[in-house]
């Protein structure tokens, strides 16, 4: 196996599972909140609702990080570091795929384009610190 689940820097602890106990409430309380209002959430998102069926994209992404919330909470709280890691590294790809879509559809893409590929910088060097060095069981 390339990461046994026996090895003690496998366990998520410490600073790592703060962080990741922090980042999964927040997605879970962002698409919570971008569920119950679709209008501000495209706004915060970076491409305004043009209106009629338009807010259904918007709670379509708010399920999207609200189940991606709940999947790193579970992970987080069985202190499964490699999995946790897994899941932030192909999570990177939603930020970064949210910032295409304002970069083609945004009135204003360069004012939220930090937020997204941003997040997705903070995506890739979190599960970078959640995954090195698994393999020669030092934390």
């Amino acid at each position: 196996m390339l990461f046994p689940m026996t090895s003690p820097s496998s366990h998520l602890r410490g600073a790592l599972f703060l962080i990741s106990v922090a980042g999964s409430l927040g997605l879970m309380v962002m698409g919570i909140l971008f569920m119950l209002d679709t209008v501000d959430a495209a706004k915060l998102f970076g491409v305004p609702l043009a209106g009629g069926a338009d807010g259904a994209y918007v709670t379509v992404a708010a399920v999207r990080d609200l189940s991606i919330g709940v999947l790193a909470l579970v992970f987080t709280l069985l202190r499964d570091r490699r999995a946790m890691g897994l899941t932030v590294l192909l999570g990177a790809v939603i930020p970064i795929g949210d910032g295409i879509v304002v970069l083609l559809h945004s009135p204003t893409p360069f004012t939220f384009l930090p937020l997204h590929w941003g997040g997705a910088i903070g995506c890739l060097a979190f599960a970078f610190l959640l995954l090195r060095n698994l393999r020669n069981g030092s934390a």
